[in-house]
């Protein structure tokens, strides 16, 4: 049975905020509820006016402050992107009212004035930059369960295997999944081609090993989590759909067609042959296929069970097939979706982050911009900025060189006392226990990551 939401909470922000926000002819306030399977109560609620995005994210807490984020976001050209962290006392009877004024207050401002250290200006890359022009690659199948350590087996005894005429016989998949799976495996930097041939990298080895990699069955969300990360952030990234809407998309709800739309856009300014619009479909479908939880039903269970991305939330479920009046195909992100990431692979993520964009060698990079940064950790593991801080305080308190400090003005910093490329694998395998003491081994003897 469906667990019932409460929806006085959203309808009581709802009514707040039309009463205190401006009402320009095109302003409108959107109210959505939280339906996800796991009922944490997470309420958003989306306002846009002529120029910009307002989407304020509250997790209410069972005891004590509630969390509160709001992020804006221009809806026409480039512009300041800015996010707010606000803590709601859960004491005031007309709590609704003192936040939606306080939202208000934000929102007629350019930015709030106090925080310019949380704003990220966008930069003249557009949001396809980095990404190959590969839409519709994977032939309409999101990576199943066991295709990622299939094809690794295959291409260690055979570099060929997935060209030659019984390909499917080795994999045991049908003729038309073939070329799927290379083509994941490929996304997710797990084998790259050497010619005609494909051959599995350092980073499959150190994953899908099946003596000494980390978690060759893919047992632990830990890798699901980081192989969400490789595939949207990787340069180049085979998945522009993933990139976009993960990185770049101003709104975390819209529909199917407007997706598609501002894909289309989006190919468009990044230089690229613009994609039928059917093509464009089939990667939104695939995306949605991956990500959103589907009808828990027991005709749909095998489906549920092979697609393992689908444990991590990243997207809401989409209404069931036989309610043709909700059958709005939404695509809805769960902006905090990334509170499940575990902290080691976030760690791990804002240093190859700092190691691309920052530098590296030992430095420093503010949180602010690994938070807010389209293709920062924030922003694709979907972390809201107060959990993203403590994962990071978490991970720093067990690694000496690695801290995250306070300047005088406030602004956090991630500072790591040697290369971030290095450290991050130390970090990492505080997410996998059998690797723990051999990784740290191999950098107290300072020899590279196997990773790279």
């Amino acid at each position: 049975m469906a667990q019932a939401h409460d929806h006085s909470d959203s309808q009581a922000v709802a009514r707040a905020l039309r009463a205190v926000m401006p009402a320009p002819s095109r302003t409108s306030v959107y109210v959505l509820t939280c339906g996800c399977p796991d009922a944490e109560g997470l309420l958003s609620w989306y306002i846009d006016t002529e120029t910009r995005s307002y989407e304020l994210d509250l997790c209410r807490a069972a005891a004590g402050p509630s969390q509160v984020r709001l992020t804006s976001r221009p809806l026409i050209g480039d512009g300041t992107v800015w996010s707010e962290d606000l803590l709601v006392p859960d004491t005031p009877a007309d709590w609704a009212h003192s936040l939606a004024r306080l939202v208000a207050r934000l929102t007629l401002s350019a930015a709030p004035s106090h925080s310019t250290e949380q704003r990220t200006i966008v930069s003249n890359r557009t949001p396809l930059t980095g990404c190959l022009p590969a839409f519709g690659r994977h032939r309409g199948y999101p990576p199943r369960y066991g295709w990622l350590r299939k094809v690794y087996d295959a291409l260690r005894q055979d570099p060929t295997a997935l060209r030659r005429p019984d390909a499917t016989v080795v994999l045991g998949v049908g003729k038309s999944m073939v070329p799927s799976m290379a083509f994941w495996s490929q996304a997710f930097g797990l084998a790259a081609r050497n010619g005609q041939d494909l051959v599995p990298t350092n980073r499959a080895h150190w994953l899908l090993d099946e003596e000494t990699g980390a978690d060759p069955y893919l047992e632990l969300d830990a890798s699901l989590w980081l192989l969400h990360w490789w595939l949207v952030s990787s340069e180049p990234c085979h998945v522009p759909t993933w990139r976009y809407l993960f990185g770049h998309s101003p709104l975390s709800r819209s529909s199917r067609s407007e997706l598609q739309e501002r894909l289309a856009a989006a190919a468009d300014a990044a230089g690229h042959r613009t994609p039928a619009a059917s093509v464009l479909a089939s990667d939104v479908a695939c995306l949605v296929s991956m990500y959103a939880p589907g009808d828990p039903t027991a005709a749909n269970i095998e489906d549920e069970l092979s697609n393992p991305f689908r444990t991590l939330h990243l997207l809401d479920p989409e209404p069931p097939a036989d309610r043709t009046a909700d059958r709005s195909h939404l695509v809805a992100l769960r902006r905090m979706a990334g509170r499940h990431c575990p902290a080691p692979v976030q760690a791990y993520a804002s240093l190859d982050f700092a190691a691309r964009t920052a530098s590296p060698s030992a430095g420093s990079i503010s949180l602010a911009r690994l938070a807010s940064d389209p293709l920062g950790p924030g922003r694709l593991l979907l972390t809201g900025t107060a959990d993203f801080r403590r994962a990071l305080n978490q991970v720093a308190n067990s690694h000496a060189d690695l801290a995250v400090v306070q300047s005088g003005d406030g602004e956090e910093t991630l500072v790591y006392s040697c290369p971030p490329v290095l450290l991050a694998e130390d970090v990492l395998a505080g997410a996998y226990p059998s690797l723990r003491s051999a990784t740290s081994r191999a950098a107290e003897g300072g020899s590279p990551s196997s990773l790279s």
